[in-house]
Parts: C-alpha cells; sequence; structure tokens
C-alpha cells in the first residue's frame, strides 16, 4: 500500500487560510506556504497560488481511502454524518464554497458548495447528510449540467451560525453581505448603541 501525503493548493487572496491549515498541521507540514505561478493552457493565463505539502505518513492512507478508490474520487454514502463536523463544514465553505448572487446590492443570502467533480449520487449522499446531521436544507442545482448543493437564504442564518465560530477574519469576504455584525469597541458598535439609547430616550419624553 502506497503511504500518503495531503498537498494544500489555495489562492493569492487566500494566504492567510493556508497559514492557518498549515499552523494546525505544524508538525505533519515540510516547509512553510509558498507562492506559485501556475500557467493555465489554452489562453496562457497566469495564477498566483499559495501551496504546502505534509511528508508522506500511514496515518493518511485513512483519509486517503475516505475520497479514493482505484485514483479516482468517490463519496460514501454515511461520510457526512461519520466525519463532517461544524469545523470542516466550515472548512468545506472556504475551499469550495461561496454565494449564489455575487450582486453587491444583492440582499440574497443563499450560498453554495461546489461538488462538480462528484456524481448525481455521491451529492445526493452530502445533501441527506447536511439535511440530516445539521438539520439544513440543501438541494441540487447545475452549474454548466453538473451538480452543486444549493443552501437557500432562509436557511443561512442557522448554516451561519454553525460555520462562524471557525471562520478566520481574513475570509469573511466570502460571506453574504450584512451578516457580520460590527465588532464591539468599534465605530459602528458605538453608533449602534447610540442609536438604541436615543430612541429609548424618545419613546420615555414622548410618554411623560
Amino acid at each position: 500500500m502506497k503511504v500518503k501525503l495531503i498537498v494544500c493548493n489555495s489562492n493569492e487572496k487566500n494566504e492567510a487560510y493556508i497559514n492557518h491549515v498549515c499552523k494546525l498541521y505544524d508538525e505533519w507540514v515540510l516547509s512553510p506556504p509558498h507562492k506559485k505561478l501556475r500557467t493555465f493552457i489554452p489562453g496562457g493565463n497566469k495564477v498566483v497560488t499559495w501551496g504546502a505539502q505534509t511528508f508522506k505518513h500511514k496515518a493518511f492512507n485513512e483519509l486517503a481511502e475516505l475520497f479514493i478508490v482505484n485514483n479516482k474520487k468517490h463519496i460514501i454514502p454515511n461520510l457526512v454524518n461519520q466525519y463532517v463536523t461544524p469545523r470542516s463544514l466550515a472548512y468545506w465553505f472556504i475551499d469550495d464554497g461561496g454565494k449564489w448572487d455575487y450582486n453587491n446590492n444583492s440582499s440574497n443570502k443563499s450560498i453554495i458548495l461546489n461538488t462538480q467533480s462528484f456524481s448525481l449520487k455521491e451529492v445526493q449522499y452530502l445533501i441527506e447528510g447536511l439535511n440530516t446531521k445539521f438539520k439544513l436544507n440543501c438541494s441540487m442545482k447545475f452549474n454548466k449540467d453538473k451538480p452543486i448543493i444549493f443552501i437557500p437564504s432562509d436557511n443561512y442564518k442557522h448554516y451561519y451560525d454553525l460555520i462562524i465560530p471557525y471562520i478566520i477574519p481574513e475570509i469573511k469576504y466570502k460571506l453574504p453581505r450584512g451578516t457580520t455584525p460590527p465588532p464591539k469597541g468599534g465605530g459602528w458598535w458605538l453608533l449602534y448603541n447610540i442609536i438604541i439609547f436615543l430612541l429609548f430616550l424618545f419613546l420615555y419624553l414622548i410618554m411623560t
């Protein structure tokens, strides 16, 4: 049996995230994350990414068996129920998730998880697991005839509460607008409290 390793790649914008992951697995990582310039053919577009990898160890074999059979990606039916936690759900979003609607003025908070590499049956396994274990209301949609997981806007607050403890500040740009509360002590938080105070003061004055 081959001994496995883990390779991490992320786009240039997510340098903080790959540093975060490598810090979690510090004792397994060969060297700090490094920049890589990749050229895509045809077109010759150049993209800067960050990459890192662990050393080979049999401890990674069990992980590999969950996702790879005969050198092909696959999903086992009970993957979510047995292995996915709120933390891994957050990292799944960071790696392969995004907003359904990227219009800056949109109030739609629907989320997608990109699962185009898997079969319809495998994506259905993931959906059933997410809906059962985390009480989500996921469904399947299609992007260029490939299946993706859709989490509707009215289910977003519950999803947000599950993942937000594990979303590092530098990655919050991926979340829909209007879902990250202003930090306590910041200017917006102070303004908010002033408005609430003035509102109560106004109500008191008109009632006395």
